[in-house]
């Protein structure tokens, strides 16, 4: 995986001869394509995208540099022709950097590091620690702006419950593959999807919805629920004399639940199942 705004690693090729001996190719060009769609090209004939440069910095050896602006999944293919004739093609997944509910400086004010050490466990534990707040067992609630993508459903009643909420707006949706206007159908707090076209009532059907949730502002319960939650996490990623004392009431978790009661109790009143 590549965070989106990071270069392509290692965006070269290798040529050999047929002896297994480096040696140039007669022609080197390198097309960059998404969902076939072409986003860059170098080389001979280059056509389509963002023009690259391909440098060639010794005998059989080819390279250039790219860094994508969309996410998914980027193929590189470089084509040799001529004397070393070949294909290479090398696929890439970029994605869009995860964040947190809280960001790092203020988790570390919190806790009162002021060192960098612990910067990557930290900026671990404070992913972990949304992940848990937006499942069922913590908040059930979506605070992080997140794009869903054909997320898939069998509605087989007069609605469907999209699996995260509250839902900023939807951006598409497809019944048994046949695209529907965006406007018919209306979506509540909770994430209950509804339409008035009786498309859910009468039999089962394969429903895709592409939709964007929360982003909303983050309520100051819920903030300090995951910063307590993020000190919890890092005492006992620490270990030895530096985890929490269990005698402390307000860190006690009921037996197979990670959450503390001090984090329940900051996100109860902001849960949409309770505790």
């Amino acid at each position: 995986m590549i965070e989106l705004g990071d270069p392509l690693p290692d965006l070269g090729v290798d040529v050999f001869d047929d002896t297994g001996s480096p040696s140039d190719g007669g022609a080197v060009s390198l097309t960059i394509t998404r969902d076939g769609v072409t986003l860059a090209s170098g080389g001979p004939g280059a056509s389509g995208g963002t023009l690259l440069t391909i440098t060639h910095p010794g005998t059989g050896l080819y390279s250039s540099a790219y860094t994508p602006l969309v996410t998914g999944q980027i193929v590189a293919t470089w084509t040799v022709t001529g004397a070393n004739a070949g294909v290479q093609t090398t696929v890439y997944t970029i994605e869009v950097p995860p964040v947190g509910i809280v960001g790092l400086d203020e988790v570390k004010r919190h806790l009162r590091i002021y060192r960098n050490d612990d910067d990557d466990t930290l900026t671990s534990l404070i992913l972990e620690a949304s992940d848990l707040c937006e499942s069922p067992e913590g908040s059930g609630i979506c605070w992080r702006r997140t794009v869903v993508t054909d997320e898939a459903h069998s509605a087989t009643g007069g609605a469907l419950y999209l699996s995260k909420f509250p839902v900023a707006s939807l951006t598409s949706v497809t019944v048994s593959g046949v695209a529907q206007t965006v406007a018919d159908f209306d979506v509540s707090p909770g994430g209950m999807m509804t339409t008035e076209s009786g498309l859910f009532s009468s039999r089962s059907y394969d429903v895709k919805v592409s939709y964007v949730a929360g982003g909303g502002p983050v309520p100051a319960a819920i903030r300090g629920g995951m910063l307590e939650m993020v000190r919890y996490l890092y005492g006992t990623h620490r270990g030895g004399s530096n985890l929490p004392r269990q005698e402390e009431p307000d860190y006690n978790t009921v037996s197979g639940f990670l959450i503390p009661n001090r984090v329940k109790m900051a996100w109860r009143s902001h849960s949409s199942v309770g505790f």
